[in-house]
């Protein structure tokens, strides 16, 4: 999920993954510039959140 510095969810994609090391990508054209966060989550409950910048 991704969302924007009011806390509003601008986007969300589903991906599947194996264990170990996993990488996909994410489609920001349609975001204005500014900073998002992204939350990464599990099926088991682990989590990640990063910042980054559109400009």
């Amino acid at each position: 999920k991704v969302f924007d510095l009011n806390g509003k969810q601008v986007l969300q994609t589903n991906t599947a993954t194996q264990i170990g090391i996993n990488q996909t990508s994410i489609k920001i054209d349609g975001l204005v510039s500014g900073i998002y966060f992204v939350h990464i989550s599990g099926n088991k409950g682990d989590s990640s959140q990063l910042k980054f910048v559109k400009n």
